[in-house]
């Protein structure tokens, strides 16, 4: 037996068939065979069928330590059981702790009885008895008798189950006399139907250690002295102390056990479904190394062909290369070798001629023969042999290095990147602005890769070129700085790549900080006018930039050039009218509202009037008070019915097509505007509020209350609405403009410059031109302001 415990030890006596099995010299179990003989049963003999005989895991019967089924276990405080005699290789230098070979738990052992006082795991070592003896009797072996004192005990025939002993017939009398109908016997052969549960009794006696009550059994525990006891033990020691039955005390402690055991049910549950999550990343870490791996091979294999094909197609392109110059040379060489042969036979011949031919007729065939001189001479003339051009393999240096680097295992997921913004990407010009991308894996959490790509691209009005930093811990700062007010679109990859978030929509608003002072100032009425001055009121811009400004005073809407200058005037002489609001399509076409006859004027670019439109469907009233006018995106007029408190949509000809904002939607609107969804956004003077409609008419909500706090429109006359769809509305009372956003959100305000030429004094009429500069009249002033 290994670390300190001796192995068993078997002896035999021949003569008498007798075997008897020793454990460190105590006898553990003896028995008979069939010819009455006894026989030995080892614990190794316990490994042979334990597994289908108890249905409890062999590992709580087994000693860690030895290996075999304990002998005499001992409790440990982490519960797990060793034999007795294994244990002292387990205590401390101190001698005075154990510690657990299985989980390394430390057990204090008690100083005054050592091992003793530890205590015994009566369950393991009953449970074993009661096994090895069903199993005694499955086999039929012959049962020694557990009373007889003698070594060559009698054969048991019967079994007690409260006495939990097998007897022979001598014995089983002699225990009828003592216990003739408390005790429940029964022959071995009726023991084999019974299940384990009934071969163990309820509840098995236990009798008290003091020496002069060892006969007494313990019925009783004292709470006080937290001990069992027999009836001796409380009439001499614990008279005045609180018992309980031991049976009743143990039920109720079983009880509260159960109850904590149930307590952390709970907890096991979760070990078990975090195991079955561990299980299931374990599959998967399989599966996707499985995965990875082959697209690695896939991957290389496709490199491997596309190279084998280069080199097959590059080896083909050098080969018919060398077979035309092949092909050239040897042609050459057939031609100069025909050249000088005919050379050398010419040359034969003259030659002969002249060594041998006699004057006469020598003389005849001369010019013959110097004509055929002349001959190879003139077309046999030597060609200069042309050196062979050289062929070379250029190789790309570059390539050797990038073949190494054409993959990379990255844990990086690009579905879980994710971009922060500092500003919810509502920007402006001129303003440095950025965004940070943060790189996670597919948890969720924020991992850094030296080598992750990440690119960002910002598309619109004009190009932006940003500027990515990596900030070496899995983000990635984006600078840039807008220029030209717009939306824009972000696009961000991540190793080729885009990100959920993509693309992302950036507003770029005029950045109304900037302005100081107006850029161009004009006077409606000075100069171009015989009458007196006038104010104005609502003014517009069309495609080029020109301004049209409504003068009631003097009847008329004038135009100006983008720098100012007058150009020409609408109505007055030729129509009379009495101009609120102005617009212009982009056609040209001039609409007006007229207070004076309660109508909308429709002129040309040429300032003909072309209609006056007064009636709206049939069933509807007529316009009254007319005040505010736009067009919107697919050349509709929308114009502000203050005194019918709708909002009527004509088409450009001035057919009325529908009517917006009734049954008390609306009070006494008195501007509409649209933004780029073609959305109405309409100032509801009478409600001191701005309400917005879809471009069917439906109302949609209602934002901006009225007041004269920073964020309101206060006394709000006019609106307008600039390319990143934010809202500007004029307001009287603080002499300001105040601009929000289309959600709301109060954005900023335009106050009185500190010139008092400059000053924003009432205003009134707003737009914005094509360039994105706002355009404002005042009330009770001939001034026009350019911003």
């Amino acid at each position: 037996m290994s670390r300190g415990k001796q192995s068993n030890r078997v002896t035999t006596s021949q003569q008498s068939n007798h075997y008897v099995c020793q454990k460190n010299g105590h006898k553990v179990l003896q028995g008979m065979n069939s010819s009455d003989q006894p026989v030995s049963i080892s614990s190794s003999s316990y490994h042979s069928n334990n597994r289908h005989s108890i249905n409890i895991q062999s590992a709580i019967f087994s000693c860690n330590i030895c290996g075999e089924f304990q002998s005499e276990p001992k409790l440990l405080s982490c519960l797990h059981s060793f034999c007795k005699v294994c244990l002292p290789v387990c205590v401390n230098e101190d001698g005075k702790h154990i510690v657990c070979p299985t989980c390394q738990e430390v057990t204090r052992i008690n100083s005054d009885k050592g091992l003793d006082g530890i205590p015994k795991n009566t369950l393991i070592e009953e449970t074993l008895t009661y096994w090895l003896k069903q199993r005694e009797i499955e086999q039929k072996q012959v049962i020694a008798c557990d009373i007889c004192r003698t070594q060559k005990a009698k054969r048991a025939e019967f079994y007690c189950l409260e006495c939990v002993k097998f007897m022979c017939s001598y014995h089983v009398d002699r225990h009828g006399e003592f216990f003739p109908e408390s005790h429940r016997v029964m022959k071995n052969s009726e023991l084999k139907s019974l299940d384990f549960g009934q071969l163990k009794k309820e509840e098995e006696p236990s009798f008290c250690p003091v020496g002069l009550h060892q006969k007494k059994r313990l019925e009783f525990y004292c709470s006080t002295c937290q001990q069992s006891v027999c009836n001796v033990c409380i009439t001499l020691s614990h008279s005045d102390h609180e018992l309980e039955y031991i049976y009743q005390e143990a039920r109720k402690r079983k009880d509260s056990l159960r109850n904590r055991l149930n307590d952390i049910t709970e907890l096991q549950m979760e070990y078990d479904r975090n195991m079955t999550v561990v299980r299931k990343q374990q599959d998967y870490l399989s599966e996707m190394g499985d995965n990875v791996v082959n697209n690695i091979n896939n991957y290389f294999q496709e490199v491997i062909n596309a190279l084998e094909d280069r080199r097959k197609s590059l080896s083909i392109i050098v080969e018919k290369i060398l077979n035309q110059r092949k092909l050239s040379l040897n042609n050459q060489s057939l031609d100069l070798q025909a050249r000088a042969e005919t050379i050398s036979y010419c040359r034969s011949v003259i030659d002969m001629f002249i060594q041998q031919c006699p004057s006469t007729p020598f003389m005849q065939v001369e010019p013959m023969l110097i004509h055929r001189l002349d001959n190879i001479q003139k077309k046999m003339s030597i060609d200069t042999i042309r050196p062979i051009k050289e062929l070379h393999f250029l190789v790309n240096k570059q390539f050797p290095e990038a073949i190494t680097q054409c993959g990379m295992l990255t844990e990086v997921h690009p579905q879980s990147c994710g971009i922060t913004t500092a500003n919810s990407l509502r920007l402006l010009t001129n303003d440095p602005t950025e965004f940070v991308i943060h790189t996670k894996n597919s948890q969720g959490e924020t991992i850094y890769e030296d080598y992750t790509q990440v690119e960002s691209k910002i598309s619109g009005p004009t190009r932006i070129k940003p500027v990515t930093q990596d900030n070496k811990d899995g983000t990635y700062t984006v600078q840039f700085t807008p220029d030209i007010i717009g939306k824009y679109s972000v696009t961000v990859t991540v190793n080729g790549e885009v990100i959920p978030q993509c693309p992302m929509l950036m507003i770029v608003s005029r950045n109304y900080y900037e302005i100081s002072t107006p850029l161009i100032r004009v006077s409606a009425t000075k100069q171009t006018d015989k009458g007196p001055y006038e104010a104005v009121c609502g003014v517009a811009c069309d495609a080029n930039g020109n301004l049209y400004v409504a003068v009631p005073g003097n009847k008329c809407a004038k135009v100006f050039s983008p720098n100012g200058k007058f150009l020409y005037q609408i109505g007055k002489d030729k129509h009379d009218i009495r101009p609120y609001g102005v617009a212009v399509c982009r056609k040209g076409r001039v609409y007006v509202t007229d207070q004076q006859k309660n109508c909308l004027a429709i002129f040309d670019n040429d300032g003909d009037l072309l209609n006056c439109v007064k009636a709206t469907q049939k069933g509807y009233p007529e316009l009254n008070k007319p005040l505010g006018v736009c067009v919107n995106h697919v050349g509709e007029i929308l114009v502000a019915d203050s005194g019918n408190n709708r909002i009527v949509v004509f088409d450009s000809d001035g057919l009325a097509r529908r009517q917006i904002g009734t049954g008390d939607v609306l009070t006494a609107p008195h501007d509409v505007a649209t933004n780029s969804l073609n959305q109405i956004i309409v100032l509801d003077k009478g409600q001191f509020r701005i309400s917005v409609f879809d471009p069917k008419g439906e109302f949609l909500f209602t934002m901006i209350p009225g007041g004269r706090n920073e964020g309101s429109i206060g006394k709000g006359r006019f609106i307008g609405v600039d390319k990143a769809d934010n809202i500007l509305v004029t307001d009287s009372s603080t002499n300001s403009i105040k601009i929000f956003c289309m959600d709301g959100l109060f954005f900023g305000q335009l106050y009185s410059p500190s010139d008092e030429t400059d000053q924003l004094s009432k205003p009134l009429g707003i737009t914005v031109n094509s360039e994105g500069k706002i355009v404002v009249s005042y009330s009770g002033s001939t001034r026009i302001s350019l911003f």
